[in-house]
């Protein structure tokens, strides 16, 4: 199951006591955030929880023998998101 954006509002409205407007600025300023941490090529790492990041593929070379030509695929980035053990403390 998929913990939508409205879910995780209402969650917070429910649990503090906050208004649907302002649980919903907070969803949305927190995940702006993460967002743009990632996009400068950062990782965003939440204690006890887990850590974003995106990795950088490199563009794979394939070559048609039979025709002699050399075909480029595009280079790629992948978004991660790796769980932390909570038992375990994190290490850099």
């Amino acid at each position: 199951m998929a913990l939508t954006k409205v879910q995780l509002v209402a969650s917070i409205h429910n649990q503090i006591d906050l208004t649907q407007k302002r649980s919903s600025e907070i969803v949305e300023t927190l995940l702006e955030i993460i967002k743009s941490t990632l996009a400068s090529g950062e990782d965003v790492l939440v204690n006890g929880f887990g850590k974003f990041c995106v990795k950088h593929k490199d563009e794979p070379n394939y070559h048609r023998h039979s025709k002699h030509i050399s075909l480029g695929m595009f280079v790629q980035n992948v978004f991660c998101f790796c769980i932390l053990c909570t038992n375990a403390p994190y290490h850099m």
